[in-house]
């Protein structure tokens, strides 16, 4: 290939006399054949040796290596004006300012880190020290626990009733909750076994075991309108019943009316596996407050059961007295 003037490869050598060549970098070691790094045709890439009566000679090492850069960087898209602007202290400057700020935001990051697991742990003293002033008492506990489960049930029968969309006609759809004094308040030990026996539909319309509050205004006026809306829905089903054999389109009522039924007439025993399995459940045992209630009473009186395990409440239930009263007027000796 031509070189400058026309000078041959033979010519390049010629001058090596007197012009000492630098050593080629090691990518360049094993090629024979000069003319495939076109690119040092190019005068850019020779420089004047005064000395040598405006004789070119190549670049040394080191500027060979920056020209490969730049070629190769072109070659893998580095945008043209980055790579032939930079010279080398203004690449290691920029590195350096890259891990500079490599450096800080590692710190930055760090730092918030730390700052929000404080906050957290602050939290969680706070928090244990507001668990600490709770006063655990067993018949809070059930308190609670009684509130959510008869809480899930009425929810659970007021969509059925729902589902078997009433006509105008047939009146008050809603449900109460039950009684208060008899259920969800009352941890009386007698009471709570017995209440496992009762129906779900027995559980919300009572109201004739105890006297009427003095001074209360609407006294058990709520558990008498359940007892009216069972009432109803009760000769309903039976002329649904009449109905059915006779029209197809009352089929489906009748079946959505038979569920409901089928529900109300269920134990409160038999509905409480239900409640383990449900999403109110859930959303009860993760309370925080009654994980720490659960704490104190796995340790009280050495149970070792929790009330949070599916059934636990039915064995607390099943348990012997724990009153001494209740156990003498049951006759229990243990």
């Amino acid at each position: 290939m031509n070189i400058e003037k026309n000078e041959s490869i033979n010519d390049l050598g010629n001058q090596s006399e007197n012009h000492e060549f630098t050593s080629l970098p090691k990518y360049m070691a094993d090629v024979t054949d000069i003319s495939t790094f076109s690119y040092l045709e190019n005068p850019k890439f020779r420089i004047n040796n005064e000395d040598s009566n405006n004789n070119y000679i190549y670049r040394d090492s080191q500027s060979i290596d920056k020209n490969f850069k730049k070629n190769f960087d072109a070659n893998f898209k580095m945008q043209a004006e980055d790579s032939e602007s930079y010279s080398d202290s203004e690449y290691i400057s920029s590195v350096y300012e890259y891990e500079q700020n490599k450096s800080q935001n590692t710190k930055s990051f760090l730092n918030k880190k730390t700052e929000r697991f404080n906050i957290i742990e602050e939290e969680e003293r706070e928090e244990q020290i507001n668990l600490d002033k709770i006063d655990y008492r067993l018949d809070y506990y059930k308190k609670d626990f009684l509130k959510s489960f008869i809480t899930y049930i009425h929810k659970e029968i007021q969509k059925l009733i729902n589902n078997c969309q009433f006509c105008k006609k047939f009146g008050n759809t809603n449900l109460h909750m039950p009684n208060r004094d008899l259920y969800t308040g009352n941890t009386k030990e007698k009471d709570n076994k017995e209440f496992m026996n009762k129906t779900v539909e027995i559980v919300f319309k009572d109201y004739k075991n105890i006297e009427e509050i003095p001074g209360e205004k609407d006294g058990f006026s709520r558990q008498r309108k359940n007892e009216n809306l069972f009432n109803r829905i009760h000769d309903w089903y039976d002329t649904l019943k009449s109905k059915k054999e006779k029209e197809i389109k009352y089929l489906k009522k009748y079946q959505d009316v038979e569920k409901l039924i089928q529900n109300l007439e269920m134990t409160i025993d038999e509905i409480l596996d239900r409640y383990y399995e449900s999403e109110a459940f859930n959303t009860f045992k993760e309370d925080k407050k009654i994980k720490y209630y659960d704490t104190r009473f796995y340790k009280e009186r050495n149970r070792n059961f929790s009330l949070l395990e599916k059934g636990g409440f039915r064995k607390l239930v099943n348990c012997p007295f724990y009153s001494e009263k209740q156990r003498k007027k049951n006759k229990v000796v243990y």
